[in-house]
Formats: C-alpha cells, sequence, structure tokens
C-alpha cells in the first residue's frame, strides 16, 4: 500500500502543529490495590494498552492464556475445546481468520506463522513464567509489520529475581492433573538462570478429546556494563485427540459426544524456540537491541471430512524459522521533552512443507523489512508520532508438485498525537495502515486446484480514545474505524480461499474501574463491534464470527492472605463461520460465570477456580459444514459445563 493522500496531508498538518505553552504534570492517576497498580497505563504512544500485571494474573486463577484475556476489553476468545489447546484471540472482529490477524508476541517473539494458517499454539506459554501481558488494541503496522492489523498481545516472561524454587501441582475436572517445578538462581556476581518445566494430562470436556502437554523453559542471563546478554529455549509437546465438530441435534442429543468419522482424528504437536539475545547502551542516548530467533514447529496429525469420508491418512506439518532483528533506541532531551527515536531491520526465514493424502504443499519464504519511528514533544503536554515501515516478502511455493513464485512489497505509515491537557486526563488520535502478507494455503488449494494468487491484504485504521480519571473512578474509551481492500477470508462451503471486496469495522470500547474502598477493586468494560462486507455481493451483510456487543462485569477483593475474584462475560449473537450471505440462524449468545479464589500462607499457595460457575450450555463458535449427503449445516464446538480446577503450590529461597 502506498501512503495515501490523507496520510501526506495530516502528516503535514502535525508537523507545522503550533507548539503549546501547557505543561503537563503527573500521568494519569493509577488504581493502587494492595501493592498492585491497575487502570490506564500512561505510556504516550497515541494508543491504549492494556497491561496484565503478574499479581492479576496471580488473582484471576486463570489456568490457561485463554482463560486470562476472555472477555477483557478488546478481546474477544474462541476456544474450540475450552482447554485452551486451540484458542484464537480476535481482536477488531475477524472471526475465522482471527489467527492471521491479530498478532500475538512472547517476548518480542512471534508465535504467529507467517507462512500458514496455524493457530498459535497459545498452549505453549505457561502463565506461572508470566511477568505481564500487554494488549496494544488497533492496528501496529508500523512497529509491528505483517499480521499486526486488529492489535498485538505481548507476553512479557519472569526475570530471574534471586535464589528461588518450587513445585506445584493441580487438579481439576474431567480427570485433569498438572505437575511441576521452577527454579532460579544467581549463579555468580553477572550469570542467572530461570528454569520451568510441567506436565499436564486431562480427558476434557468431550468424548476423544484426551490430552497431554510437556513444557519446558531456561533462560540463561549475563549482565554486562550498560547491558545484558541472554540465552533462552522453550520446549512445548502437546498431544491432542480431535472431537471434531457437531451438528445440531447431535449436540441436544449428547454434546460431549464425537460423531464416528472422527474417531481417529488426533494432532501432536512439537515445539522448540531459542534466542540469543543482546541489549547494550552504547552511550547517554542510544541503546542497541539485537535477537536471533531460530524456531521448529513439528505436527503429526489425522483430519477426517464427514462430506467425503477417506481412510485415516497421517498427515505432517514441518515449519523451520531463523529471524534477525537489530533496532536502535535513541532518546535526545529538548526544551519541551524527550524526543524518542526508533529504528529497526528484520528478516526472517521460513521453510514450510505440509504433506497430505492430496499431496505436499510447502513454501520457501523470506520477508524483510525496515522501519522507523519518531515521538517528539511539541509541549511538555502535546506529543507527536510518525513512523513508516517497508516490507518485502518472497514465496518460493510448491503446490502439490507444481511450483509457483509470489513475490510482493509493501510501504505503510503511522500518524499519531498524544496530548494531556491536565493530569487526569489523556486523549490520542492514531492513523495506522496495515497489512498481512497471503499465507501458501491462501495462494493454493491442494483439492481443488485454486491458482496461486491472492492479493495480499492491506488497509487502515483510524484510532481516537480519552483516559480520564474522575474521583475514584478511571474510565477509559476507544472509538476505530478499520478499512481493508482485499481481505483474506476462507469459504468453507467451497473449500477455497478469497480476497472479499471491501470491508469495514467500526466500533467502540469502554472500560470503567474503581477502588471504591480498600482492598476492593470492580470494574465494567463493553465492546462494540459493527462488522461489516461494504463491497461486493454480501454488500452490508456482517461479517461471519463477530458479535456486536461483549461485555465483562469483574470485581476483586483482597484480605490480608485471601483474594477473591469473580467476572460474568457476555458475548452476543454472531453469524456462523463462511456464512456471508448471513442467510443460516446465528450462533446464540451466552453468557459465562467464573469465580476464583487466593490464599496464601508463608511459602504455600492454595488456589481455586470454577468456571461457567452457573453450568450454562454453549458454544464458542461454529460454522457451516457440509454432511455426508453434501448438504450444508450448521456445526458446533460445544464448550465445557461447569468445571473446577485447584493448584496448591511451594516456593522457598535459597540461602
Amino acid at each position: 500500500m502506498r501512503l495515501s493522500p490523507t496520510f501526506v496531508f495530516l502528516a503535514a498538518a502535525q508537523v507545522a502543529a503550533p507548539w503549546s505553552p501547557v505543561v503537563a504534570e503527573q500521568g494519569l492517576r493509577p488504581i493502587v490495590l494492595e501493592g498492585r497498580t491497575s487502570g490506564p497505563p500512561v505510556g504516550a504512544t497515541a494508543r491504549h494498552v492494556q497491561v496484565i500485571d503478574r499479581l492479576e494474573i496471580e488473582a484471576s486463577g486463570a489456568r490457561t492464556l485463554a482463560d486470562l484475556l476472555r472477555g477483557r476489553t478488546g478481546i474477544h476468545v474462541s476456544d474450540f475445546f475450552g482447554d485452551g489447546s486451540n484458542a484464537v484471540l480476535d481482536m477488531r472482529g475477524f472471526g475465522s481468520t482471527a489467527s492471521s490477524n491479530t498478532l500475538v508476541l512472547v517476548d518480542g517473539r512471534r508465535l504467529n506463522a507467517p507462512t500458514d494458517s496455524s493457530t498459535p499454539f497459545l498452549n505453549s506459554i505457561d502463565l506461572a513464567n508470566v511477568e505481564r501481558v500487554e494488549v496494544s488494541h488497533g492496528s501496529a503496522g508500523v512497529r509491528y509489520g505483517n499480521q499486526a492489523v486488529g492489535g498485538v498481545v505481548h507476553i512479557i516472561t519472569r526475570e530471574p529475581a534471586g535464589d528461588v524454587y518450587g513445585v506445584h501441582g493441580g487438579i481439576g475436572s474431567f480427570n485433569t492433573r498438572e505437575w511441576g517445578f521452577e527454579a532460579e538462581q544467581q549463579l555468580a556476581k553477572d550469570w542467572s538462570y530461570r528454569l520451568r518445566a510441567r506436565r499436564r494430562d486431562s480427558d476434557n470436556y468431550r468424548d476423544h478429546n484426551a490430552t497431554r502437554l510437556d513444557n519446558a523453559y531456561l533462560k540463561l542471563g549475563y549482565a554486562l556494563d550498560g547491558g545484558r546478554l541472554w540465552v533462552e529455549h522453550t520446549h512445548s509437546d502437546e498431544y491432542l485427540e480431535l472431537p471434531g465438530s457437531l451438528f445440531g441435534d447431535e449436540v441436544d442429543a449428547d454434546r460431549r459426544q464425537s460423531a464416528v468419522a472422527f474417531a481417529n482424528d488426533y494432532q501432536d504437536t512439537r515445539s522448540n524456540a531459542s534466542r540469543l539475545g543482546l541489549e547494550h547502551r552504547l552511550d547517554d542516548n542510544w541503546r542497541f537491541l539485537g535477537t536471533l530467533d531460530r524456531r521448529d514447529d513439528d505436527r503429526d496429525f489425522v483430519l477426517s471430512f464427514r462430506s467425503f469420508p477417506i481412510p485415516p491418512f497421517v498427515s505432517t506439518q514441518d515449519r523451520e524459522s531463523v529471524t534477525v532483528e537489530m533496532r536502535m533506541e535513541g532518546t535526545f532531551a529538548s526544551e519541551q521533552g524527550d524526543v524518542d527515536v526508533r529504528v529497526g531491520v528484520s528478516g526472517e526465514s521460513s521453510d514450510y512443507l505440509l504433506r497430505t493424502a492430496f499431496g505436499p504443499q510447502g513454501v520457501d519464504q523470506r520477508i524483510d523489512a525496515v522501519h522507523a519511528q519518531l515521538e517528539w514533544p511539541f509541549s511538555a503536554a502535546l506529543r507527536g508520532t510518525v513512523g513508516v515501515r517497508h516490507a518485502a516478502v518472497d514465496n518460493d511455493i510448491n503446490n502439490g508438485g507444481v511450483p509457483a513464485r509470489q513475490d510482493d512489497d509493501v510501504t505503510v505509515g503511522t500518524l499519531g498525537v498524544d496530548y494531556r491537557p491536565r493530569p487526569s486526563l489523556r486523549l490520542f488520535a492514531r492513523i495506522d495502515e496495515n497489512y498481512r502478507f497471503a499465507t501458501v494455503e491462501e495462494h493454493t488449494n491442494l483439492v481443488f486446484g485454486q491458482p496461486v494468487g491472492l492479493d495480499n491484504q492491506e488497509g487502515v485504521s483510524f484510532e481516537l480514545g480519552a483516559e480520564l480519571v474522575l474521583g475514584r473512578v478511571d474510565i477509559a474509551i476507544q472509538a476505530f474505524r478499520l478499512h481493508l481492500e482485499d481481505e483474506i477470508s476462507f469459504d468453507s462451503t467451497g473449500f477455497f480461499n478469497v480476497n472479499l471486496d471491501d470491508t469495514e469495522r467500526r466500533g467502540l470500547s469502554l472500560t470503567l474501574e474503581t477502588a471504591p474502598m480498600a482492598g476492593l477493586l470492580v470494574g465494567f468494560s463493553h465492546d462494540y463491534v459493527d462488522g461489516e462486507i461494504t463491497g461486493g455481493p454480501f454488500e452490508g451483510n456482517r461479517i461471519p464470527l463477530v458479535a456486536e456487543h461483549r461485555s465483562r462485569l469483574f470485581g476483586e477483593w483482597v484480605h490480608g492472605p485471601w483474594t477473591v475474584f469473580g467476572e460474568a462475560v457476555r458475548v452476543g449473537e454472531q453469524p456462523l463461520g463462511a456464512d456471508f450471505a448471513n442467510s443460516f440462524p446465528r450462533l446464540d449468545a451466552y453468557t459465562v460465570t467464573n469465580l476464583s479464589a487466593r490464599f496464601v500462607t508463608g511459602p504455600w499457595t492454595f488456589t481455586a477456580r470454577v468456571n461457567n460457575l452457573l453450568d450454562r450450555e454453549y458454544s464458542e463458535t461454529g460454522a457451516l459444514g457440509l454432511d455426508n449427503t453434501f448438504t450444508t449445516r450448521p456445526a458446533f464446538f460445544p464448550a465445557p459445563e461447569r468445571n473446577l480446577w485447584a493448584t496448591v503450590s511451594y516456593r522457598f529461597h535459597g540461602t
């Protein structure tokens, strides 16, 4: 996408804007709850960033990242089986393509695969090893590049903090068990390490849905004068039986069953990710950050179809990628405040191969990018942001033995202002151009011979927001308009990928939080998303799997060693996946209530959480599918009814 005339005009207008003499004092007042800072963050980046810190993670009692993020402002979670193994995070209303439009990072390392549309392996994230989760709302095409269309979820892991050792165990519904250990230590003056390992087994809610998860993490750090050097490795292995979807009459008969057609289906995913990183301050102004990442993902699976039964065939999916990223960050003082500069380059090389009964499908892919961003103060109260990124992709495709090339490049820009007229008020506005490169299975189709050559998706996001403190109440409001050209989507009724005509999403998010008394925090949030197809034969219809309304009400009470947390999440009705014509009944609205309690005494911590406390029967996701007579019918993935999870951990400090 070329920089639009509107973008260039607004950039020129911002540069020419008058400098204001207004002086801001402190940032927005955060809510403090027993040592924890809550409420709107105060970073002047012309965007809303929601931070979920370590104490909030512990208070929630969440077992998976999907449990932690469900119902959070701006995020919709679609969990196929209720255990987080195939959960999808959706920001700004993308439905079936959310996994390619919401970027998930772990310490800056991408979990999304650029080569294919696999769901990010969220269960590789051990919540006990997470320091905080930063949720950036809205497009971030300049800063993060490919796939940062609806938003970014950035998981920051914990750093070694001394000589600490621990063990933990957990039990829960559906014969779920987990156990593991951790250790972190200062080996010498400059060396440190953090090690954590766990195993989880469960029968899960559905029949033929047993799972086994092994996860291990090791980080070794070395302190330098003015910086640090680190190396880390994550290993995950998850075996999961796949129960498939159920048609409506099957859900009514037994929502926990699995159809006979899926009796042999499973997936076994092994993932190894290694990283070498260097952070070094060059002088008083400049800091260098560089990382080298290698990631290997291997998956064996059997996947069956009701419409055309074939003998079980073990398919394989292998992906190897190497990423190099280097950037310089500089801060320079001026009379109005600090000027921040960020420039970086990155290169990612991936080798992907899928082998199924229909033949091989693969791609050798290279993505290179360069970006620059500048934040400068017009005054102590007003800051501006401008940035640009150029990226190029080279695809050497193998589709059933037929070679093809598909290359492209894109240039996007961003422009924002952040204004703080007084300590209790922050206003911001931003324009961000975004993109995502089509994956190999979107370019091609092994079964039906779809020719290579979908257009890459490009768009522009307009964001407005305000963060305000009124007495004891913190308020955050965001409004957005996201326009996309050539949005890439999958039509499950025809088993092929398409470029949609122009699509547009508009929305509004509201968050209220207050601490009415010592130890008590309560809050409410509501998201409205108007996802509409604005061109072509389905013009005016709603985008599938996008709920217009989502709400969350929560409360947290801390008293001495006790923490009690409760939430109710309401999700409105949604068009079923692939129902672009909006001709079938919608996925029903649902409300889920969760409750947890935590008790700490010395080195011991006891936690219990009940999901779906009121025992509702619902489905978080569903789509149109074909039965064995090739009739199109709604199909569903029933979510678990009431279920319990309890853990005990023992952590002690070494001498």
